[in-house]
């Protein structure tokens, strides 16, 4: 465990040999990858057929588009570490996926918890004033 938390942290580890897709560990790497690209679309269409609320339903479109990007992009980096492409099989690449998609998800969890209530209040105030007008 230490010997792998060691090699965790050099730089040969990520920017060495491709990870072996072929193995139990990239198996299960393929089919997480799989489930993202297919819960994206179900996601996705939900949130296109459901008309709930408009500021939710654009928060889980993103999330839908999120999952099926990630899943997608993830697929053609482990086909390529399969297919052991020199630079573009690198584990570094799937590094920067999940930083990505953490950046993109903490992007979404700021437009539905901060601005989408604002805009929700904004909304209901401008209803409410032309509710009078004629």
């Amino acid at each position: 465990m230490i010997s792998f938390l060691k090699s965790f942290f050099s730089v040969s580890f990520w920017f060495g040999a491709a990870p072996d897709i072929s193995s139990v560990a990239g198996r299960i790497l393929l089919g997480l990858l799989a489930l993202c690209v297919v819960s994206g679309v179900v996601v996705r269409v939900v949130a296109s057929r459901s008309s709930y609320d408009r500021h939710a339903m654009r928060a889980l479109r993103r999330v839908g588009r999120l999952l099926s990007t990630c899943g997608i992009v993830g697929l053609v980096l482990a086909f390529l570490s399969y297919e052991n492409v020199r630079f573009l099989g690198d584990r570094f690449w799937y590094a920067a996926l999940v930083l990505g998609a953490l950046l993109w998800a903490c992007a979404i969890a700021w437009q539905a918890l901060r601005v989408a209530p604002k805009a929700r209040e904004a909304e209901r105030l401008r209803r409410e004033k032309e509710k009078y007008l004629p």
